[in-house]
């Protein structure tokens, strides 16, 4: 894996470590959000689906994270470099197409994780997990209940990073 930026050492990411990440960061969904769980047990996934999904969502996760990371160690160094007298933007370009290169492949990879979950899912089953998703996202309380199975927490995990 690449590093950060050209003159930052590369960082591993494991894969232990992002499924900790995916597993921390999935809140379970209020108890008597009714509405919102019935409309997420109507996309009937079986558990082999529910893993795929999983699945897919993990794989794209890494990459996403490492280029959103590049994103962001680049703006701080355009940023640091700005502050210098003598920048010029020849001495800028470098890092911008670095940057611009990092947020082509978070847009590619965000595309081809739909385009894997549509291909698992079918159509209308993905576009209703990615209205699920939007409306999970728009929740402005923090969730205190849980969901009435292990399955379903796991599908409100995957929105929430879809969310993301």
């Amino acid at each position: 894996m690449k590093g950060l930026h050209p003159r930052l050492p590369a960082v591993g990411c494991g894969r232990a470590l992002v499924v900790a990440v995916l597993l921390c960061w999935a809140l379970p969904v209020f108890a008597d959000d009714a509405p919102f769980l019935s409309q997420l047990k109507g996309l009937s996934l079986n558990d082999g689906e529910v893993q795929n999904l999983e699945d897919v969502v993990l794989a794209s996760y890494q990459s996403i994270v490492a280029a959103r990371a590049d994103v962001t160690a680049d703006r701080a160094f355009l940023t640091r470099q700005l502050l210098l007298p003598s920048v010029t933007l020849k001495d800028l370009e470098p890092t911008v197409r670095h940057s611009i290169e990092a947020e082509l492949k978070i847009r590619l990879a965000e595309l081809d994780r739909q385009l894997k979950i549509r291909k698992l899912l079918g159509d209308k089953r993905w576009a209703r997990l990615m209205d699920l998703s939007a409306t999970l996202k728009k929740q402005t309380a923090a969730p205190d209940g849980s969901a009435d199975d292990s399955q379903t927490n796991r599908i409100i995990n995957v929105l929430r990073v879809l969310g993301s």
